[in-house]
């Protein structure tokens, strides 16, 4: 007797439950990561989801922030360079503590791309629970309800206006 019929059945069942569940394909691909060397070292923010760690660029896995030089309105409509503000904030959780990242991918800039953590806090999840970064939802799901809890919260950007990064890049060419 072959068991062939039976794995295709627990596999189809397995996809068909991840289906049902709501589970999109990013859903799934983020399951399939297997982090490479990690990188951890003294870091240097450069973006509020970019830095230097040890060396190397590396891009914070999931999450997209402002640009540097894109404008936002604050909660009382003044305008302000959100990428400023949220490469600051980046900035003051990381402090001067060593910065721990598992690396997944890198990208076509060259920048490593990984979930980085300081003293085991996820940096790109403390961004987008602030109010600071935008998850990539093509991505990952991962941080999908801490957004929904700091716009009903109108933390950070979500006190005033702020276009996600994404659509800002497009508009202005880039």
């Amino acid at each position: 007797m072959s068991i062939l019929p039976e794995i295709r059945d627990g596999l189809l069942l397995g996809v068909l439950a991840a289906a049902l569940s709501g589970a999109g394909s990013a859903a799934l691909a983020q399951t399939a990561l297997s982090p490479a060397e990690p990188v951890d070292g003294p870091a240097q923010v450069v973006e509020g989801d970019r830095m230097i760690v040890n060396g190397l660029p590396v891009r914070l896995y999931g999450i997209d922030a402002p640009e540097t030089g894109q404008q936002c309105r604050s909660a009382r409509g003044a305008p302000f360079d959100c990428g400023e503000a949220a490469r600051a904030v980046l900035e003051r959780m990381i402090g001067s503590s060593p910065v721990q990242c598992s690396i997944f991918s890198v990208a076509t800039s060259g920048d490593q791309i990984g979930l980085c953590k300081v003293g085991g806090a996820d940096l790109g999840a403390r961004m987008v629970a602030g109010g600071w970064a935008f998850p990539q939802r093509r991505l990952s799901n991962r941080y999908e309800a801490m957004e929904a809890r700091a716009q009903s919260a109108g933390a950070g950007l979500w006190a005033g206006l702020a276009e996600r990064p994404w659509l800002w890049r497009r508009r202005q060419g880039g």
